[in-house]
């Protein structure tokens, strides 16, 4: 049986079942937890139709599936039936799993217990709640530098029609693109240049370049999720970004 992403979203949200709504989304606190961070992990995972490595414990071999549901308010997310079939019968009896994939320039592996096996028209789909612990490890040119809690990092960006600007803070930032939030809710869309962003890197030191729009998200908490490509950053201040990261990441 084939993997059919479009299909079987169809069916989770046809559901009547509240519990079975593709997504419910949960307000992102103004300082994100692990399981706030995998949370956004499984969003860009259902959004890219990313296919995942499944091995069930005790089992040979390693099994395809992919994420089809998430319930944020319940801590748990929906994985598709595994391909081949063999890997369904193995999962019904030994609930244990070990999930890997690449994505988005990084590795990321965690262990699961399935909770819950449903079927829908035919097609199996487990309930796994968050795992307490997941590895991601970069494998970018230019890799992130995460930024936790206090170690975040002020912003001002201007809007598009550039009339007014909107405070915020950097959550990620590398050579090439910067993640961050900011403190109300905008409509933005990949593609749109946001051209005067002003990242503050100490009391002294502000700098200025224009970002391209790569993916947003909305939050119930009044804030908006982005993330970007750099643009248009002068040699002087494309130096002192990167002189910047190269001393926090020392620090590390």
């Amino acid at each position: 049986m084939g993997l059919k992403l479009t299909s079987l979203a169809r069916i989770w949200r046809s559901r009547s079942n509240p519990e079975f709504s593709s997504v419910i989304s949960k307000p992102l606190l103004d300082e994100p937890s692990q399981d706030d961070e995998f949370l956004d992990l499984l969003y860009r995972l259902q959004e890219k139709r990313a296919l995942l490595d499944v091995q069930v414990d005790e089992t040979p071999g390693t099994y395809t599936s992919a994420i089809v549901a998430i319930d944020a308010e319940n801590k748990a997310f929906m994985l598709d039936e595994l391909v081949p079939v063999a890997g369904h019968r193995a999962l019904v009896n030994q609930r244990l799993v070990s999930v890997s994939c690449q994505f988005f320039g990084m590795d990321l592996s965690f262990d699961g217990l399935v909770n819950k096996v449903e079927m829908s028209d035919g097609v199996a789909g487990y309930w796994l709640s968050f795992p307490t612990d997941f590895n991601h490890t970069q494998r970018r040119a230019s890799p992130r530098l995460i930024l936790h809690h206090s170690k975040r990092l002020p912003m001002r960006v201007a809007m598009l029609d550039e009339q007014r600007s909107i405070r915020g803070f950097a959550t990620d930032i590398s050579e090439k693109g910067v993640g961050f939030m900011l403190n109300e809710q905008v409509e933005l869309y990949t593609g749109n240049i946001l051209k005067s962003c002003t990242l503050t890197l100490s009391e002294t030191i502000n700098i200025n370049f224009s970002l391209e729009v790569r993916f947003t998200r909305l939050h119930s908490s009044n804030q908006t999720k982005v993330g970007g490509v750099v643009r248009n950053i002068g040699d002087g201040t494309a130096k002192i970004l990167n002189n910047y990261l190269h001393e926090r990441r020392h620090l590390l």
